[in-house]
C-alpha cells in the first residue's frame, strides 16, 4: 500500500482532490477530515480505490467544496447509470417472459 503525507494546501494539484497522483484514476475518496489550527484549512484523508494510495493533507474550504462538488456529481453518474440498467434488465425480463408466453411455455399451474 502506498502512502503519501503532503504538508500543505495543493497537494490534489491542478487535477482535482479526486484524481489519484500514482494511478491517475478519477475514483479517489475522502476517508476523513478534520479542522486544523490554521483558519481557513481543514485536514484530508484519502484514498484511492484502484491503487491503494493514501494521503493525509490540509486544504483550503474552497478546495474541499470543489472536491465535494465532484463527488456529488459522480454520485448522481452512477445513479443514472444504475436507473437506466435496472430500466434494461426490467424491460429484459418483459421480452422474456412475453416470449415465453408467445411459446406457450408459461401455463396457469406455473402460478400456483
Amino acid at each position: 500500500m502506498k502512502r503519501a503525507n503532503a504538508r500543505h494546501t495543493g497537494a490534489g494539484g491542478e487535477s482535482g482532490l479526486h484524481i489519484c497522483p500514482e494511478c491517475h484514476s478519477n475514483l479517489v475518496q475522502p476517508i476523513r477530515h478534520e479542522g486544523t489550527g490554521r483558519p481557513g484549512y481543514r485536514r484530508l484523508w484519502r484514498r484511492c480505490p484502484d491503487c491503494g494510495w493514501r494521503c493525509e493533507s490540509m486544504h483550503t474550504e474552497s478546495e474541499l467544496k470543489a472536491f465535494d462538488r465532484t463527488l456529488k456529481d459522480g454520485t448522481r453518474e452512477l445513479e443514472r447509470a444504475l436507473r437506466k440498467r435496472q430500466h434494461e434488465g426490467i424491460h429484459d425480463i418483459q421480452e422474456a417472459f412475453a416470449a415465453a408466453l408467445e411459446a406457450d411455455l408459461i401455463t396457469a399451474d406455473d402460478f400456483r
